[in-house]
């Protein structure tokens, strides 16, 4: 050791000159050491992952000196109330190093928000260089969640079809969050994930206690959809938002469909309220198929059914049956169709279908003829089930009308186009239904425009002396969630006060002007006028601008599909 030095000496004179150096290492001072010297260690994460289910975690606090035992204050600088930290912190004498315990809330904890604070040494005298007086920090869970792959979710009222990622919480297994739902329609709020849990017997929703397994519940998630005449984002809320469908009987909609083998959801339907904050919105809490989420390796089976009314055909034997085409899905292999009255109630019947309580008429890829029975005449509505295992899978219903031997007493006026600016759209945003037709029943001096509104017939009266219009109180086929039955009227029958004039129709234009008011018990949505305009040209197109349709038994009746509704309503709840 001793050679070592001087040999290093010794170079050190050969650079520097005649520089003293001490062959005794015994004889070198080190640099004292004032006061307790206490710090935080100037490796100490920054970040600190703590547990949902915990209340707190450590912090090691040191010092340089450890002659006596000292206490040291503290502070930090965090309001929430979130961390409870000690005001001091003591050291024994010897000890170099003590730990102070940081508690924590976890019942104001979110996965992945973690919360600051900053915890200082307050007792200038006792601190040091050789590390920090401060330590900041920011505490908090991250997301247990893992990817599950890749699934489909469609939402019908978007009419958008997304590729979505979907993750699992690995400690709640209930939980689930769907990545990139409304990509295809996002202005650029959509929110990071739509987070659903699947419920059981004994959760609490909003003060509800749920009783059944399987429904659905989500928070509120911004579609990120930017309506352009609202200047507002569309989100979708579950029904428990809103005190109208609030009781668990509002939830019944949103539930899981189908479970997989491994226990994974393999479909969830989704009933939400579509709400704008600053003006209100749509309430689909008790439609099937608004919105389906579809689970990686899940084969969703498929029973779909489309079909394309025909008409009426009369064969040779005098059976009249109802013809249409029809294209199935891959798993649509038993499907049954029979006819019944229009005012049938269509579940009753496709029970009655399912248990074959009524003879039906088996249904297959292309073209298919349903015997009309006999004596059934008017109104009449072809109804077609899909059924699998003992389970009704898909349905579909085509309206028409029926005479038998007799006249129709219908006769084709024309074809018109219906321009909506009071309910199913507005002055700003009209809404066109193109195409209607006009039929004039002379047996009871009566118009009806077919396939109007929410696919309803829209009748009325008319002076062929003065042309003046007479619209009776009727029902649009739309129900309000809130409200009830929409009906429209002759809108200064309801108020004189409106003072808004008669309908009436101009032959020079051939255009019907209705001076109408859409109303429910409680009040009115809006009055003011709408116009229909009958079109020469798609009349003659049609051969409906004879003065008889064809005969029911020379020929196939065209009949239009039943349609959706042909716009939503400007607003259907109130804010």
């Amino acid at each position: 050791m001793k050679k070592y030095f001087y040999s290093l000496c010794v170079a050190l004179v050969a650079v520097v000159g005649f520089t003293a150096c001490s062959n005794d290492d015994d004889d070198y001072q080190w640099a004292t050491v004032s006061g307790q010297q206490v710090y935080f260690a100037n490796n100490l994460a920054s970040k600190i992952e703590i547990p949902m289910s915990g209340s707190e975690f450590t912090v090691p606090i040191k010092r340089v000196k450890t002659d006596e035992a000292i206490t040291v204050n503290l502070a930090h600088t965090d309001t929430t109330g979130f961390y409870n930290v000690p005001a001091s912190v003591s050291f024994a004498a010897g000890q170099n190093e003590a730990i102070i315990t940081v508690g924590y809330d976890n019942t104001k904890m979110v996965y992945d928000k973690f919360v600051p604070d900053t915890i200082s040494i307050t007792s200038t005298d006792l601190t040091s260089a050789y590390g920090s007086t401060v330590y900041a920090f920011s505490a908090g869970a991250l997301s247990p969640y893992k990817t599950l792959g890749t699934g489909t979710y469609y939402d019908d009222f978007f009419e958008n079809s997304e590729k979505v990622t979907i993750m699992q919480n690995t400690e709640d297994t209930n939980v689930f969050r769907i990545y990139g739902a409304y990509n295809s329609v996002d202005d650029g709020n959509q929110d990071e994930y739509l987070e659903i849990r699947i419920l059981k017997p004994g959760d609490e929703v909003r003060g509800v206690t749920v009783t059944q397994n399987d429904l659905v519940y989500w928070g509120d998630y911004n579609t990120g959809y930017h309506h352009p005449s609202y200047d507002d984002d569309i989100y979708i809320l579950h029904p428990s938002r809103f005190t109208n469908t609030g009781p668990e009987e509002y939830w019944l909609h949103s539930y899981v469909i189908e479970y997989q083998e491994n226990g994974l959801p393999g479909e969830i339907q989704l009933a939400p309220r579509y709400y704008m904050f600053s003006v209100g919105g749509w309430n689909y809490s008790q439609n099937d198929g608004m919105v389906s989420i579809v689970f990686p390796g899940f084969y969703k089976k498929d029973f779909s059914i489309e079909a394309e009314p025909l008409g009426i055909l009369t064969d040779a034997n005098g059976q009249a049956s109802f013809g249409f085409t029809a294209s199935l899905g891959a798993d649509a292999t038993d499907v049954r169709a029979v006819i019944v009255s229009a005012d049938a109630d269509k579940d009753e019947a496709a029970a009655a279908l399912l248990s074959d309580e009524v003879e039906s008429t088996p249904v297959v890829n292309g073209y298919n003829f349903v015997p009309i029975p006999e004596g059934l005449v008017g109104k009449l509505s072809l109804l077609v089930v899909v059924v699998d295992d003992g389970e009704l899978k898909e349905g579909y219903t085509a309206d028409f009308e029926y005479y038998g031997g007799s006249a129709n007493p219908w006769e084709s006026v024309g074809v018109g186009d219906y321009v909506y600016t009071l309910f199913f759209g507005s002055a700003d945003d009209p809404a066109t239904d193109p195409g209607l037709e006009l039929q004039y029943n002379a047996e009871e001096d009566v118009y009806r425009i077919t396939h109007w509104g929410y696919d309803v017939d829209f009748t009325f009266k008319m002076d062929k002396n003065t042309n003046l219009v007479t619209v009776p109180n009727q029902f649009t086929g739309y129900t309000h969630s809130t409200y009830g039955d929409v009906y429209i009227g002759e809108a200064d029958a309801l108020n004189p006060a409106w003072a808004l004039g008669q309908s009436y129709y101009d032959p020079e234009t051939l255009a019907f002007h209705f001076r109408v008011a859409y109303f429910v018990s409680q009040g009115v949505f809006g009055k003011g006028e709408e116009i229909f305009t009958l079109t020469p040209a798609q009349a003659r197109a049609l051969g409906l601008d004879k003065k008889q349709m064809p005969s029911a038994n020379t020929s196939l009746i065209p009949v239009k599909k039943a349609a959706k509704a042909k716009v939503l309503p400007a607003i259907t709840d109130f804010k």
